[in-house]
């Protein structure tokens, strides 16, 4: 008995690590990224002024490019975060094959969002390259400092 005790502690300490590990390594995946391709002429929008417009209703079309989890603050780490009302969630693992169900806001603006900036960046990118003409993204991490609701 004593031997499945510890191989569940042992377990949970692994799950524990790992989700580190993951967290750690995704981080330094976007960051590594965002440097990388960063490429000047890459509209941003701050944070004072996206909310400005989804205060007088002229919200544009908001995409958040986190995973699930950390949209739906499914686990515990992420529920500090929240999400902005009515951003639609395209993963940026998935952005590309759903660029078709967004084509009707080509010419509308939009604004990509995302908590570390990496994705957020690399989706304004690909959208401006596959003809999306007015799109943005969020300067990273303003919305916490400064203690906004987004």
């Amino acid at each position: 008995m004593g031997n499945k005790e510890n191989s569940d502690e042992i377990k949970e300490i692994e799950l524990s690590t790992s989700q580190m590990v993951r967290k750690f390594l995704k981080l330094m995946f976007f960051s590594l990224i965002r440097l990388r391709f960063y490429v000047p002429g890459i509209p941003e929008i701050k944070v004072g002024k996206l909310n400005d417009l989804i205060e007088s209703n002229q919200s544009p079309l908001i995409i958040d490019t986190r995973d699930r989890i950390e949209f739906y603050a499914l686990e515990k780490s992420y529920k500090k975060y929240g999400h902005i009302p009515k951003a639609k969630l395209i993963p940026i693992f998935q952005l590309t094959a759903n660029l078709k169900h967004i084509a009707s806001f080509k010419d509308n603006e939009i604004v990509t969002i995302c908590p570390g900036g990496g994705a957020s960046l690399i989706a304004t990118e690909i959208m401006m390259k596959a003809g999306f003409t007015d799109v943005d993204w969020q300067v990273t991490g303003e919305e916490y400092s400064a203690q906004m609701p987004i």
